[in-house]
């Protein structure tokens, strides 16, 4: 269940995007061009209902120091809307998929990888979740 009813996106000069935990309200790059920005904004306000299901079942969470949760959060937005099909399929084919994200993020890459057999191979949402927190918290 969603959290909230409605999401705000706000127009930002400087950030290129941000999802802010606990609120409803991402962040975008006023100077991007739309149809290229939407799979940003979904990722971000995504990530706003990730942080959610986070916070409620990993208290720990809200401590993440190591940028752990953080870190499966952005990995299991990226696996949300380039593997479901129903989603994918809403994306330029350049946006589809999941290799082309995160990049930015090179500490990310092989957790990435780890996180996307666990998401594939899932039975439910909470079976992936339950799996790649033991895998994540495994390994730190």
């Amino acid at each position: 269940k969603w959290k909230f009813q409605e999401y705000k996106v706000v127009l930002s000069p400087f950030h290129p995007g941000m999802a802010n935990r606990g609120n409803n309200v991402a962040v975008r790059w006023i100077y991007e061009d739309p149809e290229e920005q939407k799979r940003i904004t979904a990722h971000e306000i995504l990530m706003i209902h990730i942080w959610n299901i986070i916070d409620t079942n990993y208290p720990e969470a809200e401590n993440d120091r190591g940028g752990i949760f953080w870190g499966l959060n952005e990995i299991t937005t990226v696996m949300i809307l380039g593997l479901e099909p129903n989603l994918n399929k809403l994306w330029t084919s350049e946006k589809q998929g999941t290799d082309n994200f995160l990049n930015n993020y090179p500490q990310l890459t092989d957790l990435k990888e780890e996180l996307k057999q666990i998401y594939i191979n899932k039975t439910s949402f909470s079976d992936y979740l339950t799996k790649a927190v033991n895998r994540i918290q495994a390994k730190s």
